[in-house]
């Protein structure tokens, strides 16, 4: 081979690689098909979701997403089942966060607020760590909160779905079918 080829060789590897290292950098990760992923830049909040969830009009400032529940023999009761994004909320002091969490849970049918910090559990979901407390059984529906906890923020999630085993007092999350699909979602859930 010439010499002078050598150089002009080595050259053009380099520029390939580096266009290959550029796409794969800055191509967006794949959705699965069966997967939708809602973003909002503004906020700086990700997450993916199943298609079987309805993306519904949500009803306060504060709600981000609002998704609904594929239609189940509870849909007869008047309210869907729910998976509710709301706007994350600024700490300003690492103290601010048992406030936070405190304020933010109302437990159903008492208008009362934990004590503390110490009446949730927490939940690592693919290496995020997860705040939790069950908030409402009452009439059928089983209500949950969730808490992503970043440096700066906290994303509250609330759960709301029904269940023939609401007043089972040995009955928790983890027993009902949807808990997977939570988790899966939950586990998607990016703050920048």
């Amino acid at each position: 081979m010439k010499s002078y080829l050598k150089p002009t060789l080595g050259i053009f590897a380099l520029v390939v690689v580096l266009v290959l290292v550029c796409i794969s950098l800055y191509s967006r990760p794949t959705v699965p098909a069966d997967t939708i992923r809602y973003e909002n830049k503004e906020i700086g909040v990700s997450f993916l979701y199943p298609k079987s969830l309805r993306n519904v009009a949500t009803t306060t400032e504060q709600e981000l997403v609002h998704l609904a529940l594929p239609l189940s023999k509870f849909t007869s009761l008047g309210y869907p089942e729910t998976i509710t994004f709301l706007k994350p909320i600024v700490i300003t002091e690492p103290s601010d966060l048992e406030e936070i969490l405190v304020r933010r849970v109302i437990f159903d049918g008492s208008g009362e607020h934990p004590d503390s910090i110490g009446d949730f559990k927490t939940k690592d979901i693919q290496g995020k760590r997860f705040y939790f407390i069950q908030n409402g059984r009452f009439e059928g529906i089983i209500s949950y909160e969730f808490f992503f906890v970043t440096d700066k923020t906290v994303v509250p999630v609330s759960v709301r779905w029904y269940s023939d085993r609401w007043m089972d007092p040995s009955f928790v999350m983890e027993d009902d079918p949807r808990y997977a699909e939570l988790l899966d979602i939950l586990g998607t859930l990016r703050v920048d």
